[in-house]
């Protein structure tokens, strides 16, 4: 997860993003939390918004380019999805379903 910092709606941020900043930051938000690179660059970018009946709507991707949107039932899916994406290790993209963000 290197590279990345975490910032949630109300401000509070987690840099360098850590799996253990990454969790509190989730649990702690209001209604979301932002996932993206520290070094400024435009680019991918993950967003959690919490949804009803404490699921969470992951969005990955660049915003209006080739983001994907996924609903998650839970934070420790919203958790999974984001650690995930922030590894690169591609675990994400075979666990929920994604559609096309729009």
């Amino acid at each position: 997860m290197s590279g990345f910092r975490g910032t949630d709606d109300t401000g509070r941020v987690a840099d360098p993003l850590t799996p253990e900043s990454l969790r509190p930051l989730l649990w702690e938000a209001a209604a979301s939390v932002l996932v993206e690179p520290v070094d400024g660059t435009a680019g991918s970018r993950a967003l959690a918004v919490r949804a009803p009946a404490g699921r969470w709507r992951v969005e990955v991707g660049r915003p209006g380019e080739d983001a994907v949107v996924a609903t998650v039932p839970n934070t420790d899916a919203a958790f999974d999805a984001l650690r995930s994406w922030a590894a690169d290790d591609g675990w994400w993209l075979e666990a929920f379903t994604w559609t096309p963000a729009g």
